[in-house]
């Protein structure tokens, strides 16, 4: 299969669309479901164990994301026998991380079942945990390397096919069990054993391609891990720390609004995250290391697709969000729209998601020492805000000190694949900044709260009329310079040509 193919680029995007869709489906599902039929108790426990063990993949260590570009080349090559060994060297890292996430898990369950104020028994809670650990082990020791290889020969439509069939599975297991009121355990129990459907699914999958993990191989030295990591462990400063230090210096209501509204945001930032690290990224990476002459083109259709749907979705976001969060959290003890919490969350998540063609770039480029420069920059410019502001302690502050961090790593990014990688159209920095005084001036003018309304399907009328007209204006926004510049260059060549005739 042509890993740089319209054909596959398209599968890739569709296929990511379609796991994510599916993701948010049993996320509602899940919670909800836990709620009704166990109690609120064992869905706190059930959230906090989830983040504990979310807590221990960074025991990866950057893994992923540097066997991924060490693949690219031979891949690319057909190098069979250094595709080979690489793989090698991945299932056996992956295995003893696997290893060490077991351990960590059970270490974790067994400490927070003995702190964790609850009526459950500490057994309970710490078989609560390790049951909702057993999947991500399976993750670790027997999938990843899928991931790895079918992301890198972006083929990553193989392995998102695997996980929806995975995720719906786990939607039905949550259906039938409760239906059942059968006991939590076994309801953890069997979320986590579906990963072995999925492990299988990828198994099968695998053995159809050209390369396979022969059973004596060279150990590959993956190089980079360690930027990965530090790359990783800054990022938590800016996407982990703010609802804590909320939490802590102002107060656990103000962290819940906090943490609503960067959930709703962020949604879209996660999602663009997704289809830019698993199919843009590849298709860069391939084309780079091909000395291909598209990449620029790919590149610069990377960066006109971010900005678009960045400017689409926080306009989107900003005005549907007071009839939203109306239906989602109607009648809870707080509020939880503030027009000024919600403009400064538009702005970050804006620039959030404006980066992410940059920041796949530089990482298709293999250049993971830069991104930890541009993150320190990010965790610094974040802790520097905050710090100059705690006196104050506000929820905006914080929100501010997230607008002006992820400004300044995007820009930082632009300017640094402009100049050392691939260089951008003027044009495509005019579009940008066109898209910024819209979303500006539209956050100024606009009062979102105006709109309310009682029933969900009047709100997916509103939604979809505030959908398309978001998206026509980002879509004129984001072309209109390109237009602008063609038309005049096509202009004067025509002039030129009339002159010589």
């Amino acid at each position: 299969m042509d890993v740089g193919s319209v054909r596959v680029f398209r599968w890739s995007v569709a296929s990511t669309v379609a796991a994510q869709f599916v993701n948010i489906v049993y996320g509602l599902i899940l919670p909800r479901l836990v709620i009704l039929v166990y109690g609120s108790e064992v869905n706190g426990v059930m959230a906090s164990g989830l983040q504990l063990v979310g807590y221990l993949a960074i025991l990866e260590a950057g893994l992923t994301a540097a066997s991924i570009n060490q693949l690219y080349k031979p891949i690319s090559g057909g190098d069979v026998d250094e595709v080979g060994n690489l793989l090698g060297t991945v299932r056996l890292s992956y295995v003893r991380i696997a290893v060490l996430v077991a351990s960590g898990a059970v270490l974790l369950a067994g400490l927070y079942s003995l702190v964790v104020r609850s009526s459950l028994s500490p057994v309970r809670v710490f078989l609560f945990v390790v049951a909702l650990a057993v999947g991500p082990v399976i993750d670790f020791s027997l999938s990843s390397k899928f991931y790895v290889y079918f992301v890198a020969s972006n083929q990553v439509f193989k392995f998102q096919r695997a996980q929806i069939v995975a995720m719906v599975g786990k939607v039905a297991v949550v259906l039938v069990v409760s239906r059942l009121r059968l006991d939590p355990l076994i309801l953890f129990t069997l979320l986590s054993l579906i990963s072995l459907v999925k492990a299988a699914i990828l198994r099968f999958d695998f053995w159809r391609e050209p390369f396979n993990v022969p059973r004596r191989y060279v150990r590959r030295k993956i190089p980079q891990r360690g930027a990965v990591l530090s790359h990783q462990l800054l990022g938590l400063v800016t996407y982990n720390l703010p609802v804590i230090l909320i939490s802590v210096g102002i107060g656990v209501m103000a962290g819940s609004v906090f943490s609503v509204n960067s959930m709703i945001f962020g949604t879209f930032y996660g999602f663009g995250s997704m289809v830019y690290g698993q199919v843009f990224v590849p298709r860069l990476g391939h084309s780079i290391v091909s000395g291909s002459r598209k990449t620029d083109y790919f590149y610069r259709r990377s960066v006109l697709a971010g900005t678009w749907f960045s400017t689409c979705a926080m306009l989107s976001t900003f005005v549907l969000l007071p009839s939203f969060l109306n239906l989602y959290v109607g009648g809870s003890d707080i509020n939880y729209y503030y027009r000024s919490t919600a403009s400064l969350f538009a702005m970050a998540g804006f620039f959030n998601i404006l980066k992410l063609p940059y920041q796949s770039l530089v990482t298709a480029s293999g250049k993971f020492r830069e991104t930890v420069v541009f993150s320190g920059i990010e965790a610094g410019v974040f802790l520097a805000v905050v710090l100059a502001t705690w006196w104050w302690r506000s929820i905006d502050l914080v929100a501010l000190a997230l607008v002006l961090s992820s400004a300044v790593k995007m820009f930082s990014l632009k300017i640094f694949s402009h100049f050392a990688i691939a260089r951008e159209p003027l044009s495509q920095t005019a579009g940008q900044l066109l898209a910024l005084a819209s979303i500006g001036l539209c956050l100024w003018i606009l009062d979102p709260s105006l709109l309310q309304f009682d029933s969900v399907g009047s709100w997916l009328v509103l939604g979809s009329i505030v959908f398309v007209t978001s998206s026509l204006v980002a879509l004129t926004v984001t072309t209109a310079p390109g237009l602008l510049v063609r038309m005049v260059k096509k202009g004067l060549f025509e002039k030129k040509s009339g002159a010589g005739v």
